[in-house]
């Protein structure tokens, strides 16, 4: 798979902003846009010295100018229909997809097919899509992080639950996830995540609860409960930019490295492995 002329690879990219610092600046697209998270990650994202937002990827504000939507200043960058577009008019390095599984599927697949770094935050993608994202990412030899949630409060917690599992037993462990009403996927891909975290086995699980609220909420809980105590671990996301914290952490970390990733877990402790080497 061949690389769009006005792109280059997401690994060592260098562009005309590189000279405010050492690290290469990433020129990056944004999908979901008008989203309450996609739009949090693209501000975060925005402020970043080692990040050029060059254009974002919506149906609703297609024509937009993308620096008046995100802080009412306009920048001449544009907010287009699909990524063909927006590569006709600009160059990128990256896809950071904030959308629905629906538009995500057909976003994705043109991004991978022009080469484009991924950074998928979306939940609910169906299985063969990941799969053949992670395939045909994998044959081009780029870059990928496929994961259902991008806060470092998750990933900690991730690792709290694989000692939980380890003193108290998968068994006397349970998940719940509370989020807003209008959440699409149930149980969150986070809970499911978190799951299979602790799960020993494929075929085995732990039970998950979903409860859906009124209150704009994000909140994932892990209870072990076993000889007379309780012990419960609570997460809470309470500002998206959250998100983008993490987002511009694998965008800071990436360079030089190519694979694909479905947790931030497993990104970080490659780092670490390699400092150590």
């Amino acid at each position: 798979m061949h690389c769009h002329d006005r792109t280059h690879s997401f690994v060592g990219v260098q562009s005309e902003k590189e000279e405010r610092g050492a690290m290469a600046v990433q020129r990056v697209l944004i999908g979901g846009i008008t989203g309450k998270t996609g739009k949090a990650v693209a501000q975060y994202l925005h402020q970043a010295p080692v990040v050029e937002l060059v254009g974002a990827i919506g149906n609703e504000s297609v024509g937009q100018d993308l620096g008046e939507l995100l802080e009412q200043k306009r920048n001449g960058r544009r907010v287009y229909s699909d990524i063909p577009s927006a590569l006709a008019e600009t160059a990128a390095d990256v896809y950071v997809d904030f959308t629905t599984p629906e538009a995500g599927e057909i976003h994705l697949r043109e991004a991978a097919a022009y080469g484009l770094g991924l950074l998928v935050g979306t939940t609910g993608l169906k299985r063969e899509i990941v799969e053949e994202l992670t395939a045909n990412v994998e044959r081009a030899g780029g870059f990928a992080m496929i994961t259902s949630n991008f806060s470092i409060g998750v990933m900690v917690l991730a690792q709290a639950a694989k000692m939980l599992r380890g003193y108290f037993g998968q068994s006397n462990v349970q998940i719940i996830e509370t989020h807003h009403t209008t959440k699409v996927d149930q149980p969150s891909g986070t809970a499911l995540y978190l799951q299979k975290v602790i799960c020993d086995e494929p075929e085995q699980s732990v039970p998950i609860q979903s409860r859906r609220v009124a209150e704009r909420v994000s909140r994932h809980q892990l209870v072990a409960c076993v000889h007379g105590e309780i012990l419960t671990l609570t997460h809470e996301v309470t500002d998206p930019t959250a998100f983008g914290s993490g987002v511009l952490y694998v965008l800071e970390q990436a360079g030089g490295r190519s694979g694909v990733y479905h947790d931030l877990a497993s990104f970080v402790q490659e780092e670490e492995n390699s400092k150590l080497t």
